[in-house]
């Protein structure tokens, strides 16, 4: 190809009304989604957060494009592209000394999830608050396959925190570029 120049290094190109312009890079897509209410989880293992799922809609958030889709826990992106996420939980325990983690899951053919990233945190006495966080960048090549989920590990029962008005168990995701 050719190179058409534009300006010079500093100066600032503007785009008239009506017009769009493409393959400058950026983010084209920034996304929040929390869980509204507090989730119990009564027994040790690993639960998938399901349910009680919305965008963040309070303090000023900025959603850039199109966001992402959920149903019943599992999420899909908006279009291919390489994405950050970022996870994280606040966990009040029900024992003392008891781990807890937050677990970030990725499928690549809409079947078969893994542990993508993780983080734990423990304890100190029952009724404590801990918080962990965990984050994943994944390359979605294609949208009806690559899909994740967040996932809670406890060696104990928990009540993996949620509110309407802040994210304390939820996510943000970035798309950082093209695939």
């Amino acid at each position: 190809g050719t190179t058409l120049t534009l300006g010079e290094s500093g100066d600032t190109v503007q785009v008239g009304t009506g017009a769009t312009a493409s393959g400058f890079g950026g983010i084209t897509m920034a996304d929040s989604w929390r869980i509204t209410s507090n989730y119990t989880i009564s027994s040790t293992g690993n639960s998938d957060l399901t349910s009680n799922w919305e965008r963040t809609d309070s303090g000023g958030f900025g959603q850039i494009g199109t966001g992402l889709s959920e149903s019943s826990g599992i999420f899909t992106f908006p279009s291919t592209g390489i994405y950050y996420i970022h996870a994280q939980a606040q966990f009040e325990s029900g024992a003392s000394l008891a781990y807890i983690g937050i677990r970030i899951q990725t499928t690549t053919n809409n079947s078969s999830y893994g542990n993508s990233s993780q983080n734990y945190n423990t304890t100190s006495t029952t009724g404590s608050n801990v918080g962990a966080g965990c984050a994943f960048i994944i390359d979605v090549t294609d949208t009806s396959t690559h899909k994740f989920k967040i996932n809670i590990e406890t060696a104990a029962s928990v009540n993996v925190q949620g509110a309407t008005d802040q994210l304390r168990t939820g996510f943000n995701v970035f798309r950082l570029g093209d695939t």
